[in-house]
C-alpha cells in the first residue's frame, strides 16, 4: 500500500520523546528495545514513535556479495564489463558513494552449527588458499591496495579496481580444476586446495559483514545498498530437501534486514539481486565439468557432467522486501539491469526505514522548511526530490 503526500513545511516543531519500552513482537513492527543507542527508533506500548534524523544529501554505501564458486566466471565478467552502467546514474546525480566487495564463501567456524557440509570450508586463516576471502571480509585489490571504491576516484580507476575485485581468480582456478576431473572424483583435500566453497551463503556472509563493518564502511547517515550476484540460491536451494543443509538464522533475509535495522537504526536500505529467476534460466546456467564431479557436488538431480544453477528464492525475498531490483543472471547483457539498480539506489539515497509498514497518523517535518514531496511505501519513507544536506527530518506516527 502506498500513501502519497505533498507539503510545504514550516519550522520544525519542538521535539517530544516517546517512552522507550520494549517493542511488542506480537505486532507487525519489530523496533529495537531502547538501550541508549542513538540509532534506535523507540516504539512505545501503544505503537507510537518519534524520531529525528539528519539528511545526508546523497551518501550511499554499496556492498556487492559475489558468488565466487566454480561456474561464476562468465557472470563476474558480465558484471565487470557493465560496471559503468551501474555507476553512471550515481555519478550523474553527484552521489557520494562507496563500494566494497565480499564473497558468498562462509567458513565452518563462522556458522552457528558445528557441521561442515563442504570441505572447502574446513579452514579459515590467511594461509589457507581461500581464507582471506571468507566470512564477510572486504576483498582488497592486490595491485592498488584498495578495498573501498570511492566516488571521488576517476572513472577509469573505479572501473579497473572493480573489475579486479569482482572477477575472481579462485573461481577460474576452480573451474579449470573441475573440468579436468575425467577419471575420478576430487578428494576433499583437492577441493579445499582448488576451490572456494560450493555451499554458497551470500546472506550469511552479508550478515557477518554487518557485524564487522570494517573501517566504518557503512556511514551513519548513508543509504545502504546490498547487491547479490549468484547463480545458486542460498545453500544451492538444498535446504528444501536435505536436512544437513538446513538454513541457520543468518541465512534468512528477514534476519539480515532486522540486523541492519537494529545496528544502524532508520537507515535507508535496498537489497538488489542478479540471480537465476526461473526454471528456464536454472538449466541454462551451467558449466561443463568432468564426468565424476557430480559425485561430489550437488547437481539437483542432473546426472550428466553439467553442474546447474538454482532459482535464487531467498535473494529474491530480500530484494522484494526492500523494494530492490531483481535482475536476471541469464540475461545476455547486464547493461540495462545494472542501470536499473544504479537508478534505484540513486533515487533512494535519502530513504528512511520506518519501524512498521503504513503507520497511522504519520507526519513528517523538515527544518529548515522545504517544498518536498514524499511517499510511504510499506516501511520506507521515500523523498521524491533532494532534501538539503543537514536538514533535520522529524517523523512520527503509530504502528497499526
Amino acid at each position: 500500500m502506498k500513501r502519497r503526500y505533498k507539503f510545504l513545511l514550516g519550522s520544525l516543531l519542538a521535539s517530544y520523546w516517546v517512552a522507550c519500552a520494549p517493542a511488542k513482537f506480537t505486532k507487525e513492527y519489530e523496533a529495537p528495545i531502547c538501550d541508549g543507542n542513538s540509532n534506535s527508533v523507540c516504539v512505545s506500548d501503544d505503537g507510537s514513535f518519534n524520531k529525528t534524523v539528519v539528511a545526508s544529501g546523497g551518501l550511499v554505501d554499496i556492498l556487492f556479495v559475489n558468488d565466487n564458486s566454480g561456474s561464476m566466471s562468465t557472470e563476474q565478467n558480465q558484471m565487470a564489463d557493465k560496471f559503468t552502467n551501474f555507476i553512471g546514474r550515481l555519478d550523474d546525480q553527484a552521489i557520494d558513494y562507496r563500494i566494497g566487495v565480499i564473497t558468498s564463501d562462509v567458513s565452518s567456524r563462522a556458522t552457528e552449527s558445528t557441521s561442515d557440509n563442504n570441505p572447502a570450508n574446513a579452514q579459515h586463516n590467511p594461509e589457507h588458499p581461500n581464507g582471506v576471502l571468507q566470512d564477510g571480509n572486504l576483498i582488497t585489490d592486490a595491485q592498488s591496495g584498495v578495498n573501498i571504491i570511492k566516488s571521488s576516484m576517476s572513472v577509469s580507476q573505479k572501473e579497473l579496481i572493480f573489475s579486479r575485485l569482482i572477477k575472481r581468480q579462485e573461481t577460474l582456478t576452480c573451474e579449470a580444476f573441475l573440468r579436468q576431473m575425467v577419471t575420478r572424483p576430487p578428494t576433499q583435500d583437492e577441493m579445499r586446495a582448488n576451490c572456494p566453497s560450493g555451499d554458497e551463503r551470500g546472506i550469511f556472509a552479508a550478515h557477518l559483514f554487518m557485524d564487522k563493518n570494517p573501517s566504518s564502511f557503512i556511514r551513519p547517515n548513508s543509504h545502504l545498498a546490498v547487491v547479490f550476484l549468484a547463480d545458486e540460491d542460498v545453500r544451492s536451494g538444498l535446504y528444501e530437501t536435505q536436512p544437513s543443509y538446513s538454513l541457520e538464522a543468518k541465512d534468512l533475509p528477514e534476519n539480515l534486514i532486522s540486523k541492519i535495522s537494529s545496528k544502524f537504526g532508520s537507515k535507508g536500505l535496498s537489497i538488489h539481486s542478479i540471480i537465476v529467476k526461473d526454471s528456464q534460466c536454472e538449466y541454462a546456467q551451467s558449466i561443463q565439468m568432468g564426468p565424476y564431479v557430480n559425485q561430489s557436488i550437488p547437481t539437483h538431480g542432473v546426472t550428466n557432467q553439467w553442474v546447474k544453477g538454482s532459482i535464487g528464492k531467498k535473494y529474491r525475498e530480500a530484494s522484494v522486501s526492500t523494494n530492490g531490483v531483481v535482475g536476471d543472471i541469464c540475461a545476455p547483457n547486464y547493461a540495462s539491469q545494472l542501470t536499473d539498480i544504479g537508478a534505484n539506489i540513486s533515487d533512494r539515497a535519502q530513504d528512511v526505514t520506518l519501524p512498521c509498514s503504513d503507520p497511522l497518523d504519520f507526519e513528517v517535518t523538515l527544518n529548515p522548511a522545504q517544498n518536498v514531496s514524499w511517499v510511504v511505501e510499506g516501511k520506507i519513507l521515500h523523498f521524491n526530490s533532494v532534501v538539503s544536506v543537514g536538514t533535520q527530518i522529524n517523523y512520527a506516527g503509530r504502528c497499526p
